[in-house]
């Protein structure tokens, strides 16, 4: 019987370590806002890679949508202060592998509301050439 204390005591360590209280959880997430991002206009920039849309909030980063051609993409995230940041391949380069290479700089929001922002993702430089970044808007 004196043995099963510290074994009860280790696994309390261990639930409260590696699982949480569930108090921080709750409380990120009692509000959600929407944000949405859309590929800017201009019919050339639709032949661009894929770029890669990621956010960072407290310090964790996490992708949050990958927008291909003239896609739309929306998700929700925890009310708070946001960086997202835009990522892709270079343009005209079809061999190239990185898919960091291209950034654009940081745009942070506090999202406060659960009503939809928008943000449009366009290429830097115009038709018919692009250069190597993105710009958040």
């Amino acid at each position: 019987m004196g043995r099963t204390r510290p074994l009860v005591g280790l696994l309390l360590a261990f639930l409260f370590t590696f699982l949480g209280t569930g108090s921080d959880d709750q409380a990120s997430a009692a509000g959600k806002g929407r944000i949405c991002f859309v590929r800017g206009n201009e019919p050339e920039s639709m032949k661009l890679p894929p770029v890669r849309v990621l956010g960072e909030m407290g310090g964790r980063s996490k992708k949050l949508v990958e927008l291909k051609g003239a896609d739309k993409a929306c998700v929700n995230v925890p009310f708070g202060k946001w960086s997202f940041e835009a990522r892709s391949k270079p343009p005209y380069d079809p061999k190239a592998t990185d898919v960091n290479a291209c950034r654009s700089f940081p745009l942070v929001l506090e999202i406060t509301k659960p009503d939809a922002v928008t943000v449009t993702v366009a290429p830097l430089g115009h038709a018919p050439l692009y250069i190597c970044g993105w710009e958040l808007n």
